[in-house]
């Protein structure tokens, strides 16, 4: 379980947002839709599970219901090893820990530095290709521009394009905007605190208290563990609403 939920949880979806080329309009578009139909899919298997998998266990045996889970698992890796001629793979780019605090640090040290109006004399490399491997430059945007400060050319080697190669007094533009990119998302990973506190219970809470009530309806008893299929069938219905009213509503 510690291997299936730290190592592949983690990395599928950022794998399957690889697949999508940002330069592309349709793929672009795609790609905002593709982590909804993502949960979807998962949502599809928990529903599946919470039902005939759990029933299974209560009412033939605890080793058939863990086999089944296991068998449809080698299967999906086989199918996922079957694809790995068309996938597209990015390059790694190291850590962005090392580039973030590289950041901070240039920023910091030319606090009292001015940043000048024409975004241009900021420093970027001069060709095509980004300074981070196997990403691309990343647009100079106006939000946090204290940050900006990393990206300011002051002396005169480093004009002459000779002194660039201490990347803790000066950063491109685009190692700024990544960092700029990772505090954007802040907020909405504090929105996520809650839901995760919610989700919690689905396994916790909404099992113990299942074991208290009356799971009676005619002559089938509702198990215990299956009482997280009103909670899945909930997220189902809403990423339907979100894909196809909101979305749509919204652009």
């Amino acid at each position: 379980v510690a291997l299936g939920a730290g190592g592949i949880k983690p990395c599928v979806s950022s794998f399957g947002a690889d697949q999508f080329d940002d330069t592309d309009p349709p793929e672009k578009t795609g790609k905002a839709s593709f982590f909804s139909w993502f949960y979807f899919s998962i949502s599809i298997g928990c529903l599946v599970s919470s039902i005939f998998v759990v029933w299974i266990q209560e009412n033939v045996g605890w080793g058939i219901g863990f086999g089944i889970p296991a068998l449809f698992m080698g299967v999906s890796i086989a199918v996922f090893f079957c694809g790995t001629p068309v996938f597209r793979f990015q390059k790694p780019g190291g850590g962005p820990l090392a580039r973030i605090c590289q950041v901070v640090i240039a920023s910091l040290w030319k606090h009292k530095v001015d940043v000048p109006q024409d975004v241009k004399l900021l420093y970027e490399t001069f060709d095509n290709a980004s300074a981070i491997t196997g990403s691309r430059k990343l647009e100079h945007t106006e939000e946090l521009k204290f940050l900006d400060k990393a990206a300011v050319v002051v002396s005169d080697s480093e004009k002459d394009g000779g002194d660039i190669s201490n990347s803790w007094r000066l950063c491109t533009v685009t190692q700024v905007e990544e960092l700029k990119i990772l505090i954007r998302m802040f907020p909405i990973w504090a929105t996520s605190i809650i839901f995760s506190s919610v989700y919690a219970q689905m396994s916790t809470m909404f099992v113990e208290q299942g074991m208290v009530m009356d799971r009676k309806i005619g002559s089938y008893t509702i198990p215990a563990a299956s009482l997280s299929t009103f909670e899945t069938i909930s997220i189902l219905l809403w990423i339907i609403l979100y894909e196809k009213v909101i979305m749509p509503i919204a652009k």
